[in-house]
């Protein structure tokens, strides 16, 4: 991962919850969209889902990033990986469409399927084949 790609530095600023650096990715006017839940978030929404996220769980990450540029922005599959406290990390595989304006995040819509989630064994983060 390259912390100065926009996706990069949006996911990884979930480790420490850092909703600064949210904001700084995201349009004033952004929608991240969910898949499972149907619901279009703004910016404020999205920081209060990344406090939610960091008040749950000890450990996050997303990791198995396959990423392809489109016409306006970038299609991402990826792992996302929790743990909870000392419990067994979970991970869910996830497909993000990214549209980019000025080079933030102005749509980002959010493919999961929460009914697939795994429990990892500690190094088997990568998808075979890749």
């Amino acid at each position: 991962m390259s912390e100065d790609h926009i996706l990069d530095r949006f996911f990884n600023s979930m480790q420490g919850c850092r909703t600064d650096i949210v904001r700084e990715c995201l349009t004033e006017d952004a929608i991240v969209w969910h898949s499972f839940d149907r619901v279009a978030m703004t910016p404020d929404d999205v920081v209060k889902s990344w406090e939610a996220i960091a008040a749950r769980y000890t450990e996050t990450s997303v990791t198995d990033i396959r990423r392809q540029t489109t016409p306006t922005g970038f299609v991402q599959q990826h792992l996302f990986v929790v743990r909870a406290g000392d419990g067994p990390r979970k991970a869910w595989p996830v497909c993000v469409v990214v549209q980019i304006a000025d080079g933030r995040i102005a749509r980002l819509d959010e493919y999961i399927d929460l009914s697939g989630g795994f429990e990892p064994a500690e190094g088997d983060l990568v998808t075979p084949g890749l």
